[in-house]
């Protein structure tokens, strides 16, 4: 009866051992095949934009000795003189044509743009005054191309002009030429004569006119 009491014993014992070892490797969870199981991942590392590098004017690539556009837009009718050269165009009906050039005296490049304001100086005209302001041409811009003048350069206005072949025609001493927004501050030059090498002659005034012969243009480089 020991002996059979003792054997019942350990049954038991091995009966209940088996659910604990389940309840065990439940409380140790399954490993990474498990589907029940989960799996708590460490707090993300808050992210970070990657450094920009600061904007870049557009004209930052210049060369080094170039002349910045800021220098250019910046300059005075101080900085400019004005000198007359003749043109490489012939005389044409009765019109003949000179350059008016504007030469940038400073040590940086100058800009200049617009329609310029063309005066000729001279005798006071009965009817019309002593100054003529010259109108400018049919086909030019109302603001003209932009002329950035090298130290020591120019850029020219073309100016064309009705020749008066008449005795005691108006014959200019002076002309003079403002740039845009500067009427107040013109550059001015002695008339050609026969002495400076180019013979500029009369002209002939047409202040009231609707087509004048006498005009003048835009800015061009002469460099």
């Amino acid at each position: 009866m020991t002996h059979a009491m003792t054997m019942r014993t350990r049954l038991i014992a091995a009966a209940l051992s088996v659910p604990v070892a389940m309840l065990a490797l439940s409380a140790c969870g399954g490993g990474e095949g498990s589907s029940g199981s989960t799996q708590e991942k460490p707090p993300g590392r808050a992210t970070q934009a990657a450094p920009t590098k600061a904007g870049v004017p557009v004209n930052d690539d210049r060369g080094a000795g170039q002349t910045p556009v800021a220098k250019g837009d910046t300059c005075n009718p101080s900085d400019f003189s004005l000198e007359i050269t003749a043109s490489p165009k012939a005389d044409d009906g009765g019109q003949s044509r000179l350059v008016l050039a504007v030469k940038n005296t400073t040590d940086h490049t100058c800009a200049v743009s617009g329609v310029p304001t063309v005066e000729l100086h001279g005798p006071d005209d009965a009817k019309y005054g002593p100054v003529y302001e010259v109108p400018s041409g049919p086909k030019t811009s109302a603001t003209g191309k932009v002329v950035r003048i090298p130290a020591g350069q120019s850029a020219g206005v073309e100016l064309t002009y009705l020749k008066d072949e008449n005795a005691g025609a108006w014959m200019p001493t002076e002309i003079s030429l403002a740039l845009p927004g500067a009427k107040n501050e013109p550059l001015k030059a002695a008339w050609p004569s026969a002495d400076s090498g180019i013979t500029a002659g009369a002209v002939q005034r047409q202040d009231a006119a609707t087509y004048p012969g006498t005009f003048s243009g835009t800015f061009s480089p002469l460099f």
